[in-house]
């Protein structure tokens, strides 16, 4: 008896690329145990290795999509909003929006109408390098929010530079308003 799906790889890590493997690793344990939310990013890490452990590239495809809709905190079919979220990390958002739009459709092609590709191994990699910058976003700052929640709300906050510093201003305005004793009846 054989395994019909067995693939076999060869390794990636060369001896001499070994100790800088285990140096990295370390350091993404010390990020994670010191997070706000080691919780959520170790389950992360456990969705992320479980979705690109398999040999069928679909099911990757829809395990990286449900791991990014973790991460992003938009279940619930709330897709316009990941795919925001997820543009928001790079400097051409607009680029990657109508990429994230394409994996989305693609996405929706494997679940509802259950298709399969050719392409579906690209797409898991085109998938993962999304995922990536998501989770490394999350490590990066995992200390700066008070949950994984709240770190990807974050990534609602507006692109232009000009457009912060006028909410900074009116929040400032609002402050002081709010701050200061009114002369009008409460």
């Amino acid at each position: 008896m054989y395994n019909l799906s067995f693939v076999h790889h060869v390794p990636i890590l060369s001896a001499s690329n070994w100790g800088k493997a285990k140096a990295s690793a370390k350091n993404i344990r010390r990020m994670v145990k010191t997070s706000r939310y080691p919780g959520d990013l170790r389950s992360a890490f456990i969705k992320y290795t479980r979705a690109l452990d398999g040999v069928d590239y679909e099911i990757s495809f829809i395990k990286l999509w449900s791991l990014l809709e973790f991460l992003t905190n938009c279940g619930d079919g709330k897709y316009d909003l990941l795919v925001r979220r997820c543009a928001y990390l790079s400097k051409e958002h607009e680029y990657h929006q109508q990429i994230l739009e394409h994996l989305r459709q693609r996405r929706n092609s494997f679940v509802h109408a259950a298709t399969e590709t050719d392409l579906a191994k690209s797409l898991v990699f085109q998938l993962k390098l999304y995922v990536d910058h998501m989770i490394m976003f999350h490590l990066r700052n995992s200390l700066r929010f008070r949950s994984r929640e709240d770190a990807a709300a974050f990534l609602d906050m507006p692109y232009d530079p000009d457009i912060i510093k006028e909410r900074i201003r009116r929040f400032k305005l609002a402050f002081k308003f709010r701050s200061s004793p009114r002369t009008a009846p409460s």
